[in-house]
């Protein structure tokens, strides 16, 4: 992608105004490299333009979370930019394309610009509600649906390459709970074992199961 054709697409125009487009560059980046790292401060705003990430949370227990899958096209680094703090890890989940607004100028730019403040307090306050509706259907679904939507959204190329300490600490269960559900979908030929990893063998299936315990 050049960045003339970003600057003519809907999906980055509603964020941003012209005068913060001589200052924008594009990156590429592998998949599983680190774009903000939790407790550090970053320099710059970042527009995922295609590709997906994942967001990360350390409790104060020391257990990694997995938060989030954010999907193209979004922005990254908004809540660094406006409030300071630097709650997550977002790392990327497959090879991304990214515009970069640094901080330098652009911090200010973007923090006078009624179109960017505009879609982003819309956006948080929207991610804000979904938040409260996924909290509830997490709190109240069998373990075997809430699995299948971590799954999905965490999939590359039908594979899923996730710790299972990490899938049971994300859902909040017992390791041995985790591994029961995941056998019993394994017997039922939904995932295949390859060592460490999983292969979807039947898509459909999980997104049936993720689809009947979603509420928005």
């Amino acid at each position: 992608m050049q960045l003339s054709e970003l600057f003519v697409q809907p999906s980055y125009r509603k964020y941003f105004s012209e005068s913060s487009d001589p200052f924008v560059y594009l990156t590429a980046i592998p998949a599983g490299r680190t774009l903000l790292s939790q407790g550090t401060e970053t320099s710059s705003l970042y527009y995922l333009a295609r590709g997906r990430c994942r967001v990360y949370a350390v409790t104060a227990a020391g257990k990694q979370i997995i938060v989030n899958t954010l999907q193209a096209p979004c922005l990254i680094g908004e809540i660094e930019l406006i409030s300071g703090d630097h709650p997550f890890r977002v790392e990327t989940l497959e090879e991304c394309e990214l515009a970069v607004l640094p901080y330098s100028p652009c911090k200010d730019l973007l923090l006078e610009d009624p179109r960017f403040l505009k879609q982003v307090a819309w956006e948080l306050a929207d991610k804000e509600r979904k938040n409260a509706l996924r909290m509830l259907q997490m709190a109240s679904a069998p373990l075997v649906h809430r699995l299948a939507v971590l799954l999905l959204e965490n999939a590359q190329q039908g594979r899923v390459r996730l710790k299972k300490t990490l899938i049971a600490q994300s859902l909040g269960v017992s390791y041995r709970h985790l591994e029961k559900v995941m056998k019993d979908l394994c017997e039922a030929g939904i995932l295949v074992q390859n060592g460490k990893d999983y292969t979807l063998q039947e898509p459909e299936k999980l997104q049936e199961l993720a689809d009947a315990v979603r509420i928005f």
